[in-house]
């Protein structure tokens, strides 16, 4: 849902019945049914009236699992199929598709211009099976730089892999199945980087996210006790898969970052004693410098195993913020958790080789005033931003170059976490946050 209105995709098994609209202008139209099921794809206007709605797939099951509108109003539609006639194409200019379904089961990507024709549509897969999870799994994301980025689990073996000396690199499938990541150059679709994601046993990639940086974060559950994890200095950091006490090994879920570079450079698990279907992150997003994830965890077969409680590591934030450190389903409880990520992915600092930049914010819970502190072996800031988590400014300030200690009135803000940004010249130099009590 957008500006330009509202946009769904799904499957459907109806031979009748399902509604249909072709808004003409050499938009992909199809409303017969050309398989067992067919993916679909629909748009409503912000009136609510149906712009478009059609049929997408070939002679057998074929299930859309998630749609995205970029910023330059393309239509983005990934899914599974395993039709072996599933309608591939490629526009003047953009790399050849893969024109064959390569296992039992696929991913596939479509790539629709604004006016809905298709101008890019591709099998993505190997000798065995890609595969979803569930729908709306965010499986596909489009970086700021036009990187594209898909993700999946996979047990084929002859995945393409792409690096370069920059690049993080797995180029063998170790387990029963393994996680999957492929880079594609948003004006050619010619893939530029695939890396498998995994160990010895099964580990599946859930979604991805590229954040404003240009950096990837990815999550995803892990089977494999040997994962390459990589820790960063104050980061949260699980070095090891949480065995349980009757030496089953439990299911955690797994966060893993890349630079801009493609880099990787953070890699943890996340998770505690659930062993049944673990930890299951479902989504994520990236915004103000702070990584946010749902999922579930379950406690089923915990007693049966005596294991005692469900162990996932739980932070009060603090204040009026809710929080919840009781396991109460029969089964499952959702689980949201936020991670600042400027310790992973630090502000770019201007540029004298060697400056350090250094912002301090005191204190924080803050209910009053904060004083901001800043040092620097080069240039200090002219301004400061306040900004809330929806990237809001809410406060602007001037900051004389005489005055090394800034006091700002915060007794006003409502409850939460914001981000302060120090500006030189309209280029940030540094960022901290802080919290609002």
């Amino acid at each position: 849902m957008d500006n330009n209105g509202i946009w769904i995709s799904g499957q459907t098994g109806s031979e009748g019945g399902f509604p249909f609209a072709n808004p003409g202008g050499g938009a992909y139209y199809v409303d017969a049914p050309e398989g067992i099921v067919d993916a679909f794809v629909m748009k409503f206007g912000n009136d609510l009236t149906l712009d478009w709605s059609t049929r997408y797939g070939g002679e057998s099951n074929d299930v859309a699992l998630q749609i995205l509108r970029d910023v330059w109003g393309r239509i983005w539609v990934s899914g599974d199929t395993r039709s072996s006639d599933f309608p591939t194409a490629t526009s003047t200019g953009l790399t050849a598709a893969d024109n064959t379904l390569g296992g039992d089961l696929d991913d596939f990507i479509i790539r629709f211009a604004a006016n809905g024709t298709v101008e890019w549509s591709s099998y993505i897969g190997g000798n065995d099976t890609e595969w979803n999870v569930s729908i709306g799994k965010p499986k596909l994301s489009i970086a700021p730089n036009l990187n594209v980025f898909f993700c999946g689990t996979t047990a084929s073996t002859d995945l393409p892999t792409i690096y370069n000396s920059a690049t993080w690199l797995d180029d063998t499938q170790n387990g029963n199945d393994d996680g999957y990541i492929l880079q594609f150059d948003y004006n050619t679709m010619v893939a530029e980087w695939a890396t498998y994601v995994g160990g010895t046993q099964q580990d599946q990639i859930f979604g991805c996210f590229a954040n404003e940086d240009n950096g990837l974060f990815v999550v995803g559950q892990a089977g494999s006790a040997d994962l390459d994890l990589i820790p960063v200095s104050d980061a949260y950091y699980q070095q090891e898969a949480t065995v349980l006490g009757n030496g089953f090994q439990a299911e955690d879920a797994f966060i893993l970052h890349y630079k801009p570079s493609l880099e990787a450079d953070w890699f943890t698990y996340w998770g505690g004693t659930s062993f049944f279907q673990g930890e299951h992150p479902y989504d994520l997003y990236v915004g103000n410098n702070l990584l946010y994830i749902v999922g579930s965890t379950d406690q089923e077969y915990l007693d049966q195993l005596g294991t005692g409680d469900v162990t996932i590591p739980l932070v009060d934030f603090g204040g009026d913020s809710y929080f919840d450190e009781t396991y109460n389903g029969d089964y499952e409880d959702v689980f949201i958790c936020m991670f600042d990520i400027d310790i992973i992915t630090p502000v770019q600092e201007l540029a004298q080789a060697g400056e350090q930049n250094m912002l301090h914010v005191y204190p924080s819970p803050a209910n009053g005033s904060i004083r901001i502190t800043y040092t620097s072996s080069g240039l200090h800031p002219t301004e400061i931003e306040i900004i809330d988590v929806s990237g809001r400014i809410v406060s602007s300030l001037t900051w004389p170059t005489s005055q090394g200690i800034l006091t700002v009135d915060v007794s006003k803000l409502t409850l939460g976490i914001y981000t302060i940004e120090a500006l030189y010249e309209r280029t940030r130099v540094a960022t901290i946050k802080f919290q609002k009590h």
